[in-house]
Order: structure tokens, then C-alpha cells, then sequence
């Protein structure tokens, strides 16, 4: 849904003089009716490929900043005018500007303010009034960043009309087709109900009523939005209605009514205004009104056109600045480009700011490069929270080195942010709770990862990506817990599975409850019904359910819809991985070539191919595989503690199928040192120890791996083998029991195995649970 603000001047007034709020003589009341301030959004191009892109907005906004530029509209110059389109559109951006107009605007002025763009919703929750959509708002939950809440922007365009005593109209052009997050709840409706709420004194202008769609297309100046298309041709003069050369709200609303239902029909757009009917908006000047064209506004070439998309800090005056001041400046500008903003310190943009901030001869600068200078470091953050949550990497494990240092810095970065703008601004309660999910991020400890995504909690109560991160912490007796933040999160993103999927590796991991697991994908499937993540998630776990040629449909299915963002050595290394499950060692193989043809440092690849070996007995080749990965890229195996450790346990395997028990040992002990909640390297060292006779070291990771994962069978296998060596056989009995209830199938060896001779000699007792277990009787 797209949404404007204007805020158009009551006369038309000449050039301006530039002027600092605080740093110039008192205006008479004369002067202050012709000053006014504009800022202009327009937002076509979203960032996140899944929001829908409009057409027009942009253009809408541009032909808008011209009609501010225009003596018709305020002959506004770029002291006095913003102007954001699409990549500078930003959160941060957008939201500095608005607070450029608190700071410069004085009693009596009047202030322009338009946004085009989508806005939405994502549930019908009252506190969710809804949100502007700006260029790098993520679709799976706006209220984490990139988008900006109505409740904001209505507080700051009170403090103007209050505070500053400003006059305020605002226009929105808001509800343009698209399909969005919100749309199986109204969203478009819901956004569009409330702005059209009277508030204040405030004057509003929308493009159509709550439950209407605002058109956009070719037939209007060659590619317009119908209503912001109309609003301009009515304000240049044509909504003139008793040709006294003013244009009031009423006049412009009737212009509008006319003008657009016509235009639309059989579609039904109706624009409606909110305020004063005799509110003067404009003074009409003849020359500009005699060059509107019959099929457009005023030609571009007869407005006083400047650029548009100015993000950042503009470039300041050299001859307002000391040679100094100016050296400092252009470093800080230069930094913030580069992205050098805490670090390097030598020649960071923060210690050009400080720099900067300490200079009193450029006071009347310090506004303009602190709103600069958080906007940057907002920006930055934003993207990297679009690219986590896009990924959804943080469901249940947590990255590399790299990774965390990345996520420390991000969280530095927002702290920064939070002491430039100070408690009192509108973002400071959301950077706040985004601090505290980087630095939850940036830990291995799951108590302190806990203890970090609940305090954010504490600054924003309604914070998906943070009750999605509390899931996978809490232990199996807190399950309530985890499925209390499931829902929460659930019910604030109404098209985000990373909450189900979340959930789903929850119970199938820490509650071995794998129907349940299903039951999660299935509800993440209907959220995101394309999701390359769902399919991955459903094939992982139809592989931990033995369902390999079910699992090897979904990847294969993934190869099918594959794009140019696809990683088609991932998804031939799971193929692999289904083949290799089955015991189809050559059809396992010929995939893993595969992956390593298309990229051969794919390092699973190399450990899948070690495992196809030890499976095969083939020790030499399996460690030559092994070997692969250390020799090709060490350091990345290093850094990513989930594949070090898949790496470590693997290798034990052969280690240990090769009788070498003190070498696996110790790799599945380095394997617990980097994992230490990997239930299945307690269970792979507990059978070592076992097989090692080592059985009071045994009694440690048996213990563990029963309370971290009380679902797998082999942590029941290894309790009955430690109870049958040290004599306690009804217990033993009873783990081999459960061990078979939960799926372990390979009787065989059971009636092979040296260490279960003291269940064996119980012959009836023995028989009685084979035969319930065995499914050839």
C-alpha cells in the first residue's frame, strides 16, 4: 500500500533565504506566512524482492518536488525541501528528515510533507496501526526495521502542529494494488482507516476511501498515480472552482471526486479529505496554470528542476567553514561512504564526528551531521538484519567468526545510534531491542543468548525476530515456553515461517516429538508457500524420519525452481546425503562429484564423501576425505562450528569403526568444546567410552545425551549397554526397549554384540522383546 504526506503552503511566496532555526533574527508574521519547509518520499523500488514494486511512486514524488520548487507550490529551494526516492528512501532517512522539520520549523509556517509508497499491516492487533513501508523494509516483519510506524509519524506531526506550532496537511496516496504481508488480514484497509482518523488540526488528503485500491498507470501523464496525477493538475489551478485565484481543501476535494471516480471507472476510487473545508492550500499562478498541458502537469523544462535523492549530509559551503572544519568534513563524508564507521578508529567516520561535534565555529552543522551520521549507521545495520532474517540462519545455530564479529559490530554500531539520538527519539526503543539481538547473536552460551533476546524483549514487547530467537533456548521442561513465543511471533508475522520452522527444529531436536515437527512445517509451509527454507526444513526432517526417497523429491524439486541464487552444490550434496542413508554408495557418490564439480571447496561434500568410505570399510579413502577438508580450506572449517563440529564427529566414526577408541575420543570430545549442546556427540562418546571399557567416563555423556536428547535411540542404546557391562540388567532391559520403541531396527547386531551377552542369557526374556520388534514375525 502506498502512502503520501504533503504538507502544502497557504501562499505562494518567492525564493527563500536559507535560514537556521535558532541562528537568525525573529521573522515578523508577514515573513513567517511565506516560509515553509517540504519533505518528499517516494518509494517504487523495495529493496526486499518479495514487496510488491510500484511503478509510479517515484515519478509521483519528483513531479511533486517540482510543484514545491514551482511558485505555485512554495518556490521551495534545497535548504527548504528533502526529497527521498526509492534507494534513499530508507527507515532512517526518512525518519531524520521528519526530525529536520522539528528542529527548523517555527510558529506559523507551514510544512509539506509526502510519502508515496506501500504501507501495511501484518495482524489485526490494536497496537499494530500499521506501517509505511520504506525502501529497505523486510516483508517478514516490518516492525523490526525499514518500516515506519503510523503511531511515529503521527506523534511527530503532532509535536509540529503543537510544539512547533507549525501548520500541518497531510496527503496520502496509500492504498496502490500489490500484495503484501497484510493482505490476508486488510492490512491496506486497516493502514488506511487510520489515517484517515482526524487528529488535531491536522488537514489530511487521501487517495481513496479504507477499502479501496488507488490506481496507477500509463494513461495518466504517461505513467502516473491516477490521484497524486489529479491533485497536482488540481493545485497548479484547475480545482479553482470560483476562479478567486485560491485553492481551498474543498475545492480540491470536489476537483478530485470529479475527476478521479471518473477516471477510474468501473473501478471504484473515491479521494476523501479530513479537515477545514475552507482551508486555503495554494495561491494559483496564471502563467504556470496557462502551460498545464491537456494530457500532464507543467512541463519539466519551465520548473526550476534539482536533484532529487539526496541521501546523507549534503555538501557544506567552503567558505562557511575553516579549513579545518572543511578537511574534517570531507573525511567524515568520505568514511561514511566507504562504510568505515567505528573502525578502523585512525580514520573512522565516528572519530571525524567527534571532530566535528567539538568544533563550536560550525554549531549551526552539528543537527544536520548527527541526523547524517545515525542515519548511516541505522542503514548499515538494516540491511544486515533484512539478509539474517531473509536466511533465517539464526533458527537453531549460530555462525562463524566471522559471522559473530559482524554481529558485535552490528550491535556496537545500534549502541552508537542509540547515544547520538538519545532516549527521547522515536527509534530509540526499537534500537535498543535490535542491540539486543546482535549481541544475543554474537554468543555461543544459551543463557546468555536467552537472558539478551528477553531483555530486548523488555524494550519492545512485540519484537518477532526476538521471541523467535528465545525458542530453541529453553530446555525440554520449558516447552511451554517455547511454544508461548512460537505463537507470539506467529500472530505478529502473518506471512513469515521462520517462527514454525524455528519450532519445528525445537521438537524435533530438543523434544525428539518429530509429528509434531511435521505438524510446524506444514504451518510454515501455508506462511511462506515458496519457501526455499520450508522445503529445505521438510527434506531435512523426511530424512530424520528414514523417508530418504521422499526427502530426495523435495531437493530435487529445489534443482527444478533453481535461479541464479540457488546453491546447486548444496542441494546435490543432500541429494547425496539421501543416497548415501539408503546404503547407495555409487549413486551417493556420483552427486557428491556433483557438488564438488560445481564448487570444490564444498567441505560437506568432502566429509559426506569420508562417510560413504567408512560406511564402506574403505579406512584409506575415508581419510583421505577427511584430510580434504583441512587441506582445502582449514579456516572456514574453523570458523563455522556447526560444520567443524559435523567434521569432528564423523571422523571419530572412522576413528572409532577402526578401533582407534583414544583418537575418536578425543575428536568427539573437541566435537562437545565446540558444540556444547550437540546431543549426538555425548551419544557417539558415550559409545566410545563403552567399547573402551572406560565406563565411569561413560556414566557422564550417557547422562547428558538422555537429558539433551531423550528421543534418539541410540542414547537409549548406549544406557542399555553401560547397565548391561556393569550388571544392572533390568535397567538395560528396559533402555533396549525403549531404544526399540523409538525406532532402532538393526537387530542383528543387538544379537551379535558382546556387550548384551548378560541380556541374551535371559533366553525368554530376550526372545519375548525380539519378537515384539522384529517385523519378519
Amino acid at each position: 500500500m502506498r502512502l503520501p504526506f504533503t504538507l502544502l503552503s497557504l501562499f505562494m511566496c518567492s525564493a527563500l533565504v536559507a535560514q537556521q532555526k535558532g541562528l537568525q533574527p525573529a521573522a515578523s508574521e508577514q515573513e513567517q506566512q511565506g516560509v515553509h519547509y517540504g519533505l518528499v518520499v517516494g518509494v517504487s523500488d523495495y529493496q526486499d524482492p518479495t514487496i510488491t514494486d510500484l511503478r509510479f511512486a517515484d515519478k509521483d514524488a519528483e513531479e511533486f518536488a517540482e510543484y514545491l520548487r514551482s511558485p505555485a507550490g512554495g518556490s521551495l529551494d534545497d535548504d527548504h525541501l528533502k526529497v527521498l526516492t526509492n534507494e534513499a528512501a530508507t527507515q532512517a532517512e526518512v525518519v531524520m528528515a521528519l526530525y529536520w522539520l522539528m528542529d527548523v520549523a517555527r510558529e506559523n509556517e507551514t510544512i509539506v510533507i509526502y510519502f508515496s509508497g506501500h504501507g501495511d499491516v501484518e495482524s489485526k492487533r490494536v497496537s499494530q496501526p500499521g506501517y509505511l513501508l520504506c525502501h529497505n523494509a523486510n516483508a517478514r516483519a516490518y516492525m523490526v526495521g525499514g518500516a515506519i510506524k503510523l503511531q511515529d509519524l503521527q506523534d511527530i506531526i503532532t509535536t509540529l502542529s503543537t510544539e512547533n506550532k507549525a501548520r500541518i496537511i497531510l496527503v496520502t496516496d496509500a492504498c496502490r494494488s500489490g500484495t503484501l504481508a497484510g493482505d490476508a488480514v486488510n492490512g491496506k484497509q486497516i493502514v488506511g482507516q487510520n489515517l484517515a482518523a482526524k487528529m488535531g488540526n491536522e488537514i489530511k488528503i487521501l487517495s481513496c476511501q479504507p477499502e479501496e485500491n488507488s490506481l496507477e498507470g500509463t494513461q495518466w501523464g504517461g505513467g502516473r498515480g491516477v490521484f497524486s496525477y489529479h491533485l497536482l493538475r488540481g493545485l497548479y489551478g484547475l480545482a479553482d472552482n470560483n476562479n478567486d485565484q485560491q485553492i481551498t481543501l474543498s475545492e480540491i476535494g470536489r476537483y478530485l471526486e470529479d475527476q478521479v471516480i471518473e477516471d477510474v471507472d468501473p473501478a471504484l476510487q473515491t479521494p476523501m479529505t479530513v479537515g477545514n473545508p475552507r482551508e486555503k492550500l495554494t495561491t494559483v499562478v496564471p502563467e504556470l496554470l496557462s502551460m498545464l498541458s491537456s494530457e500532464g502537469d507543467v512541463p519539466r523544462d519551465l520548473l526550476a528542476s534539482r536533484s532529487l535523492n539526496e541521501k546523507g549530509i549534503r555538501s557544506a559551503p567552503e567558505e562557511s567553514l575553516s579549513d579545518a572544519a572543511q578537511k574534517n568534513f570531507q573525511l567524515f563524508s568520505e568514511a561514511l561512504e566507504e562504510g568505515r564507521y567505528l573502525a578502523p578508529m585512525a580514520t573512522s567516520a565516528d572519530r571525524y564526528y567527534e571532530q566535528l561535534m567539538r568544533d563550536s565555529t560550525i554549531m549551526s552543522w552539528h543537527p544536520e551531521i548527527r541526523r547524517s551520521y545515525a542515519a548511516a549507521l541505522l542503514d548499515d545495520v538494516q540491511n544486515e538484519m533484512c539478509a539474517i532474517l531473509s536466511r533465517g540462519q539464526f533458527m537453531m545455530s549460530f555462525g562463524n567468526s566471522l559471522q559473530i564479529a559482524s554481529y558485535r559490530s552490528s550491535a556496537d554500531k545500534l549502541e552508537r545510534a542509540a547515544r547520538i539520538l538519545g532516549p527521547e527519539h522515536v527509534l530509540y526503543r526499537t534500537i535498543q531491542a535490535n542491540k539486543l539481538f546482535f549481541q544475543g547473536l554474537s554468543h555461543s552460551s544459551v543463557d546468555t543468548r536467552q537472558k539478551a533476546f528477553a531483555e530486548g524483549l523488555k524494550w519492545d514487547a512485540e519484537m518477532p525476530h526476538l521471541m523467535t530467537g528465545l525458542i530453541p533456548t529453553f530446555a525440554s521442561p520449558e516447552a511451554d515456553s517455547a511454544i508461548h513465543y512460537t505463537e507470539e511471533a506467529a500472530a505478529l508475522t502473518t506471512t513469515w515461517a521462520l517462527p514454525y520452522l524455528t519450532m519445528a527444529r525445537y521438537y524435533e531436536d530438543t523434544l525428539q516429538d518429530l509429528s509434531k515437527a511435521s505438524e510446524m512445517l506444514d504451518k510454515a509451509a501455508l506462511a511462506e508457500p515458496e519457501s526455499d527454507l520450508v522445503v529445505t526444513a521438510q527434506a531435512n526432517l523426511l530424512t530424520r524420519q528414514g523417508r530418504h526417497v521422499d526427502a530426495r523429491q523435495k531437493w530435487m524439486s529445489l534443482l527444478d525452481a533453481a535461479d541464479q541464487n540457488t546453491c546447486i552444490p548444496c542441494i546435490e550434496n543432500r541429494i547425496g546425503h539421501t543416497y548415501l542413508m539408503e546404503g547407495q554408495y555409487a549413486e551417493a557418490g556420483q552427486h557428491l562429484e556433483k557438488a564438488l564439480e560445481a564448487d570444490p571447496s564444498d567441505l560437506s561434500a568432502y566429509i559426506n564423501l569420508g562417510m560413504i568410505h567408512t560406511l564402506a570399510r574403505q579406512w584409506r579413502q575415508a581419510e583421505r576425505q577427511f584430510q580434504n577438508v583441512l587441506d582445502v580450506d582449514s579456516l572456514s572449517l574453523i570458523e563455522d562450528p556447526v560444520l567443524h563440529t559435523t567434521w569432528l564427529l564423523n571422523r571419530g566414526y572412522l576413528r572409532h569403526q577402526q578401533g582407534q577408541f583414544a583418537r575418536a575420543i578425543a575428536d568427539f570430545q573437541s566435537a562437545i568444546e565446540i558444540q556444547p549442546e550437540n546431543g549426538l556427540a555425548y551419544s557417539r562418546l558415550a559409545t566410545a567410552l563403552i567399547e573402551a571399557d572406560r565406563l565411569n567416563e561413560a556414566e557422564a555423556p550417557v547422562r547428558k545425551a538422555l537429558q539433551m536428547t531423550p528421543g534418539s535411540a541410540l542414547t537409549h542404546i548406549n544406557q542399555c549397554l553401560l547397565k548391561a557391562k556393569t550388571g544392572q540388567i533390568d535397567i538395560a532391559f528396559t533402555s533396549l526397549e525403549k531404544a526399540l520403541t523409538l525406532g532402532w531396527s538393526d537387530l542383528e547386531t543387538l544379537s551379535k554384540n558382546p556387550h548384551l551377552a548378560p541380556l541374551r542369557a535371559r533366553t525368554q526374556r530376550w526372545q519375548a522383546l525380539m519378537e515384539t520388534f522384529d517385523p519378519t514375525k
